[in-house]
């Protein structure tokens, strides 16, 4: 894949696209993500979340990390309803109770959908 495009997301497949979510990232600090209520991705307007979309959002504690608690952000934005094709970045936000009005972990994730076959 080159640099300048995103990663695939095929309109209607569930291809995961795994995330670590940070708390704060210069400090290395990753976000523990036991008390999320919800994620929110948005891309070129239109705005999705694990509540309306519960199959495209998923997070659990990485079962390859035996010395830190680190958290793995699952989506699956193919299978977001309408979501645009062509090239675009993404928005990821989650929200739990230390982050009410929610905290944006990427805002510039790049993303190249690709219509049904």
């Amino acid at each position: 894949m080159s640099l300048s495009q995103g990663t695939p997301v095929y309109v209607g497949y569930g291809n995961r696209l795994p995330l670590i979510p940070y708390a704060d990232v210069t400090q290395d600090k990753f976000l523990d993500m036991s008390g999320a209520t919800q994620v929110e991705v948005c891309v070129d307007g239109h705005i999705w979340d694990s509540d309306s979309e519960p199959d495209a959002f998923d997070w659990y504690l990485d079962p390859d990390d035996e010395d830190e608690e680190r958290w793995i952000l699952e989506l699956k934005p193919g299978l977001l309803p309408d979501i645009p094709e062509g090239e675009h970045t993404m928005r990821v936000v989650v929200y739990d109770g230390e982050y009410l009005n929610g905290l944006v972990l990427t805002n510039d994730l790049p993303i190249t959908v690709y219509g049904e076959c």
